[in-house]
């Protein structure tokens, strides 16, 4: 049977991922499969959202399978590497295989924009505009997988397996 299986009950589909253990410090929204990022130190997490770092992806656990949700204060998988995972992406979206990803509200994923010039900007008429006008090195989205399936996620949020690129 061609193209990528959803599993049922894991975060990892394929892959060998680095695996750090952290433990949750504040669990909104903490399921399996969402991306997640520190919290008040280097031992704890918390979702990740837009504006966020993200270190990983939760995993499952013996006590936590996809749709729990964390507690406070449990230890936790975060996988990260060249692997693929049962990523969520956000409602509303709808992404095609090969599509790269960037972070949603809540740790969900949804279809990353092309970089534009912003409706209604001014036109650059300096002669010293150059093409360095722009300042610093992380985008204001970042890029944290690439899509392995189509997944249309536009009635609501859908489970869609992608390549991790964090």
């Amino acid at each position: 049977m061609p193209g990528v299986v959803t599993p049922e009950n894991a975060v990892l589909v394929q892959g060998t991922p680095l695996v750090e253990e952290l433990i949750c410090k504040t669990p909104t929204n903490c399921t399996p499969g969402v991306l997640v990022t520190r919290d008040t130190d280097d031992d704890h997490f918390k979702v990740c959202q837009p504006t966020d770092t993200p270190l990983g992806w939760l995993d499952t656990s013996y006590k936590y399978g996809i749709g729990d949700t964390y507690e406070a204060d449990q230890p936790a998988r975060i996988l990260k590497g060249d692997i693929f995972v049962r990523a969520i992406l956000a409602a509303g979206e709808n992404v095609t295989k090969g599509d790269y990803l960037t972070i949603a509200a809540d740790g969900r994923v949804k279809k990353a924009s092309p970089l534009a010039v912003q409706a209604g900007a001014t036109s650059v008429t300096s002669t010293a505009a150059n093409g360095q006008i722009l300042e610093g090195g992380v985008p204001p989205e970042v890029i944290v997988a690439q899509a392995e399936q189509s997944v249309d996620a536009t009635a609501g949020e859908a489970a869609i397996v992608v390549r991790s690129l964090i």
